[in-house]
């Protein structure tokens, strides 16, 4: 476990030997060096072990060595520090806490007591006391940014968040403009929902970092929200004259066109994606699901269809799609009502993945829909080569030969799915085909 006195270990060490050695240099050595002088020399010597120890990782034997320079200097705060640290590591909350807490009490000046006492707190789950501790730090250390940074993040922890951004704007003024802090003030704006906040970080973070994209994507989708489309436009147009090809900037480009009712800009845009060779499959499924999720939300609009449509009839026609894009053309289709677009899809999809169930049993239904029942007993069969023993593929197969009148397959391969775990419903519809099959 890295811990405060893991960051500090060695100069604890130094500070420790330099201590002995003015001890044992001091005029009072020698012949008239007193029980108590002999005494603190042996504390030290045994603070100075533990210290090795721990830095061996030696937690037990430093623990040991450090109680013995505890027992003849209780009150040093450095001994109490090192002790609380060794509990630490073996995960004694209780020591640990105990002798932090004299740490801190015998120096509060020093910040590290706090920051240890913090660390422990939080190791407990005690959230409120480190954010308490940190409170007290401040007291000694009004202006210290490590302080204030940790008093930030734990205030985020505790759902704190305007407090959390009072802290992050005192370190602003301390430290002066970051993009770290900005963001983490912006990460706070989220969870509140408070967008129109959000935006006047992001735009501070655009200033100071004017050729990031994935800033100007995120401003120009929060202008987009707060509906204001000539704001993300100007935005997203930055985004475009620093990279023209960049895939996300035109994703957002055509969201804004379809926010104003330009469709005919909107399918240009994605059109240019779908077109350009440079784009790999998954950018472009990429832009088809992005349309599609348009549609979705409002499919009451029959432009945004016609683009979906388009896009996916681009998507489909690439030699080079996946079966994920045919599987995904297909949901579209099919949700359209353009069943023979359908099949086209979910039959290529099952040439690229004919060990998927879902997809086979999605054409097979299909077929069935539409009473193909010659191609569904074509089908059904290459169906069940590649995937055997699946219950719902035997159910169509064998209810297409049912249909057909060739009740001995139609037998054959009910019977095989009644043997097969299944659920109720269709083990029922499984046994009333198959009941069938002697009528």
């Amino acid at each position: 476990m890295k811990t405060i006195l893991s960051h500090n270990r060695v100069t604890l060490v130094y500070i420790a030997i330099i201590a002995l050695w003015m001890i044992s240099t001091s005029p009072t050595r020698g012949q008239n060096q007193t029980v108590e002088e002999q005494e603190y020399i042996t504390a030290q010597t045994a603070y100075i072990d533990g210290l090795t120890a721990f830095e061996n990782n030696d937690y037990e034997k430093a623990i040991s060595l450090l109680n013995k320079a505890y027992v003849k200097l209780p009150n040093h705060p450095g001994i109490n520090f090192a002790l609380a640290d060794a509990y630490l590591q073996i995960n004694d909350y209780e020591n640990a806490e105990y002798y932090s807490k004299q740490a801190r009490t015998l120096n509060p000046e020093n910040k590290w007591y706090h920051l240890q006492l913090v660390e422990i707190y939080k190791a407990i789950g005690n959230i409120e006391a480190a954010a308490k501790e940190l409170r007290n730090a401040l007291t000694h250390h009004p202006k210290d940014t490590d302080i204030l940074f940790d008093l930030a993040q734990t205030y985020s922890q505790l759902g704190k968040l305007e407090q959390s951004n009072t802290v992050y704007n005192k370190l602003l003024q301390l430290k002066g403009e970051m993009i770290s802090i900005r963001l983490e003030k912006l990460k706070n704006y989220n969870k509140l929902n408070m967008k129109d906040s959000a935006i006047v970080e992001l735009e501070k973070i655009r200033t100071m970092d004017p050729g990031n994209l994935s800033t100007l994507h995120l401003l120009s989708n929060y202008y987009l929200e707060l509906k204001k489309p000539d704001e993300a436009r100007d935005v997203i147009g930055n985004a475009l004259e620093i990279n023209s090809n960049n895939p996300k900037s035109r994703m957002i480009l055509a969201d804004i066109y379809l926010t104003q009712s330009k469709w005919d800009s909107a399918e240009t845009t994605l059109q240019i994606l779908m077109e350009d060779s440079s784009l790999g499959n998954n950018t472009k499924e990429e832009v088809a699901h992005f349309i599609y999720s348009k549609y979705k939300s409002d499919p009451s609009k029959p432009a945004i269809q016609q683009i979906a449509n388009n896009t996916f009839k681009k998507l489909t026609q690439n030699s080079q799609a996946s079966g994920k894009a045919y599987r995904l053309a297909a949901d579209f289709f099919l949700n359209t009502d353009q069943n023979n677009y359908a099949l086209r899809a979910l039959e290529r999809a099952t040439e690229l993945n004919p060990s998927n169930d879902s997809v086979w049993q999605k054409r097979l239904q299909l077929l069935l829909n539409q009473r193909r029942f010659d191609d569904v007993i074509e089908a059904g069969k290459q169906a069940i080569e590649n995937v055997p023993q699946d219950p719902i593929l035997l159910y169509m197969l064998g209810n297409a030969y049912l249909s057909s009148r060739l009740y001995e397959k139609a037998e054959e391969h009910l019977k095989e799915a009644s043997t097969l775990p299944a659920r109720r419903p269709l083990k029922t519809n499984i046994f009333g085909s198959l009941a069938d099959t002697y009528a």
